[in-house]
């Protein structure tokens, strides 16, 4: 039970992890010399490649420019199951949603095989973002 007048324990958590993704979002931002720093990568910056892409029913791919050694997937609504390599379906695969999962990190082995397809009856809008070193 929680004390009257409380958040429930999820909003607090989710407040939690939006701070901690802001945080870690400008921390990167803010070194101009080192670019960056997602997933582990450190001294990357922006291959200027982005996509935006509706992810249907069919398993799609990333059009990862040559320079590319990692992609930064944003979920914008609907969930998606993925797979770093082999085809997901609505039933196999990881599944991110935006409250749990919103930023997905592709690294340079996975690029060429990471898949994505929705989950559920509505297509998902999910931005992407190419990082060289």
């Amino acid at each position: 039970p929680r004390t009257p007048g409380t958040k429930p324990r999820s909003a607090c958590v989710r407040k939690l992890l939006t701070a901690a993704v802001l945080v870690c979002t400008f921390a990167g931002v803010a070194s101009a010399q080192t670019g960056p720093r997602w997933c582990g990568y450190t001294g990357l910056r922006s291959s200027g490649a982005d996509q935006q892409i509706t992810v249907s029913t069919v398993a799609l791919a990333l059009t990862v420019p040559t320079d590319a050694v990692l992609a930064v997937v944003t979920l914008e609504d609907n969930p998606i199951r993925y797979l770093s390599t082999g085809t997901p379906t609505t039933s196999k695969g990881t599944l991110a949603k935006t409250s749990t999962v919103p930023v997905i990190c592709v690294g340079s082995n996975q690029l060429a095989t990471f898949r994505m397809i929705r989950n559920g009856g509505s297509d998902s809008l999910v931005d992407v973002e190419y990082f060289k070193r």
